[in-house]
């Protein structure tokens, strides 16, 4: 958050609020959108969601089916957008799969990249059917150069949250 204050040249009148919590998928953040989001006083929403959906035990259909993230994003941005808001949707990048096992000590995660892809097409069609903003942090840290993952293979590091910041920046008023 500190980085994205940063980018915004340190404006001290824009309240940046963190919702994301490690390991949750869509279906998790749907449970808490009235509480954690809908009830702050706030404009924006940078929805950055999916990661976890994609991962799970290999040869599975991740922790949240294809079906049901689809499902998910549809009530979460449909909500967002009659609350008001204007949402910004963020792509996701492929994790780690090498790093996570170590870091997690299980074999038999895994984050599919086809699934990512799946993911990735589904944002980019929604927010241009409902006419979202969209960073397009996927290819951004693909493009990056630096390592964008922290030990863990799955959330981003300090160069990876400066490229997200840079983006929302420049999308975001």
């Amino acid at each position: 958050m500190n980085i994205l204050r940063a980018c915004w040249g340190g404006d001290s009148g824009r309240a940046i609020y963190n919702a994301g919590r490690s390991g949750e998928t869509s279906a998790d953040l749907k449970k808490r959108l009235d509480r954690d989001i809908l009830a702050r006083a706030c404009s924006h929403v940078a929805l950055f969601i999916g990661s976890n959906d994609c991962g799970g035990p290999r040869d599975s259909d991740g922790q949240v089916s294809r079906g049901e993230f689809a499902r998910n994003m549809e009530y979460l941005v449909g909500r967002l957008l009659d609350a008001g808001k204007t949402v910004a949707q963020v792509t996701l990048p492929y994790a780690d799969n090498d790093r996570m096992r170590r870091y997690f000590l299980d074999n038999n995660w895994v984050s599919e990249h086809e699934r990512v892809d799946d993911a990735n097409a589904f944002i980019r069609s929604q927010s241009q059917r409902m006419g979202t903003l969209l960073a397009y942090l996927a290819d951004a840290l693909a493009h990056l150069g630096d390592d964008p993952l922290m030990a863990d293979g799955i959330h981003l590091n300090g160069p990876g949250q400066s490229t997200l910041a840079g983006l929302l920046a420049r999308i975001l008023p």
